[in-house]
């Protein structure tokens, strides 16, 4: 009986010496990105990167080139919904659930403000042109505009002062069209 083992050894043995590592690769996966569904995308105007926010509270920023993730936006307190490049690419806005737009630093990942509108969440953004404010659309049916250089509201478009045409999109109401030019 004792020699059963080791005959049993032996053939397991030869066995594995006839198989080639080729012939069974292994391949390597690195578990990356974010661990919840991502909720918005955005590219920047150049093209080179893309950032992606998640209900993980995260917002990654992402080398179109390589795929590989450069680095991660941390700070919100709740899902992502939404994302934006300022025109330089030298910002990125994001929104989150809990009433937060938050302004980063795109080379820094650093947070360089966090504009907080209690009872009106804060559900898309977009940058102005000349990359120096940005314009957010409401739950409330408002688009209010902050100032970058001060971190200030500048001016809030409701539907009583300005033409605002709120539509609603996946059941989400998100400003559509703003006359910032009229300013009754």
């Amino acid at each position: 009986m004792s020699r059963f083992p080791i005959f049993l050894l032996i053939i397991v043995a030869f066995a594995l010496s006839t198989l080639r590592a080729q012939d069974y690769p292994i391949e390597t996966v690195v578990q990356t990105g974010h661990y919840a569904e991502v909720t918005s995308v955005a590219y920047s105007s150049d093209g080179r990167f893309a950032a992606t926010g998640s209900s993980d509270k995260t917002v990654k920023l992402w080398e179109t080139s390589t795929g590989k993730e450069i680095r991660s936006y941390l700070g919100h307190t709740h899902n992502v919904l939404y994302l934006a490049f300022s025109p330089d690419d030298k910002y990125l806005a994001s929104v989150d659930l809990d009433y937060h737009l938050k302004i980063w630093g795109v080379p820094s990942s650093k947070e360089i403000y966090d504009f907080f509108v209690p009872n009106d969440r804060i559900l898309s953004v977009v940058f102005l042109p000349d990359g120096n404010s940005l314009i957010a659309g409401t739950e409330r049916n408002h688009a209010i505009q902050f100032s970058l250089a001060d971190a200030s509201e500048m001016r809030r478009y409701s539907p009583d002062t300005a033409d605002i045409n709120m539509q609603k999109n996946f059941g989400y109401p998100t400003a559509r069209s703003v006359d910032i030019s009229n300013s009754r």
